[in-house]
């Protein structure tokens, strides 16, 4: 709660850079998508990053994590493919092999949890809010390899 009242404080704040600002709205639109609170907002606070800095990876990455929570899974699958194609971080695959997983493309998931395992990826990588329900998802996953 309190990482969340901070970030709103600082967007009202009037002498924030344009950087800063996309900084503390893409923070704060994770922060709210990992705690399945407003969505809505978390959405438009990702969203008005992206038109500060564009399309990034990273906040292709916080927009597919905000599109998870909301159940919107093909889009969340759009942006991860485009932030992955920018960066091979393992998260982003971790997130895509979630989000065909919670789409029920089974194919799909295996073959971006097996990436993301390639790349190293490790549940110490995620942020402690996302490790929480990371446990039930990893078993989903490794029970479709082969």
């Amino acid at each position: 709660e309190g990482s969340i009242q901070a970030y709103d404080k600082l967007l009202k704040r009037g002498d924030l850079s344009s950087k800063a600002r996309a900084t503390v709205s893409n923070n704060l639109g994770f922060l709210l998508a990992l705690k399945g609170e407003q969505l809505e907002h978390a959405d438009e606070l990702v969203n008005e990053a992206m038109e500060i800095l564009g399309p990034i990876d990273d906040m292709l990455d916080t927009r597919a994590v905000v599109r998870i929570a909301r159940q919107e899974y093909d889009l969340a699958v759009e942006d991860l493919t485009l932030a992955i194609s920018i960066n091979q971080d393992p998260i982003k695959h971790y997130h895509l092999a979630k989000a065909h997983l919670l789409a029920g493309n089974d194919k799909a998931a295996q073959k971006a949890w097996s990436v993301a395992l390639k790349r190293e990826f490790k549940k110490d990588l995620l942020s402690l809010l996302e490790q929480k329900s990371f446990e039930d998802i990893e078993q989903r996953l490794e029970s479709l390899r082969p």
